[in-house]
């Protein structure tokens, strides 16, 4: 199966025997995919607006070499894992935001007050 296909609401519909927790994450994924579309186009547009190559933008630079290291398996790592360690914490004791909050610029100490916050905040009936 292509992953167009498995995006597609048709396929869907003549695949009575597909879960239903797949229907939900095909959803979730298509919106998660429409909303990049929108960040993408943004920094495109906004490149141009500013007389600009998008290519030649913040975004256009990054978007290349991260798309490159995607493909680079040196080490005991394939590049989508690398990738994904960007995302998704290695340690289970964090929560997996921590990673953007640190590349912000949060520091260790606004980063523990903001694991108090949400500690507290789970607590909320």
């Amino acid at each position: 199966m292509k992953k167009i296909e498995f995006m597609s609401p048709q396929w869907s519909n003549y695949n009575s025997n597909e879960l239903d927790e797949i229907k939900v994450l095909r959803k979730i994924i298509f919106h998660l995919i429409r909303e990049i579309d929108i960040l993408r186009e943004t920094n495109i547009q906004k490149s141009i607006l500013e007389n600009q190559s998008p290519k030649d933008s913040i975004y256009g630079n990054l978007y290349k070499e991260i798309c490159i290291e995607s493909y680079n398996s040196a080490g005991p790592s394939s590049g989508e894992d690398k990738i994904m360690w960007d995302w998704f914490n290695r340690n289970d004791e964090l929560p997996d935001e921590t990673i953007m909050l640190r590349k912000l610029g949060y520091s260790e100490d606004e980063i523990k007050k903001y694991l108090e916050k949400i500690a507290e905040v789970s607590q909320y009936t």
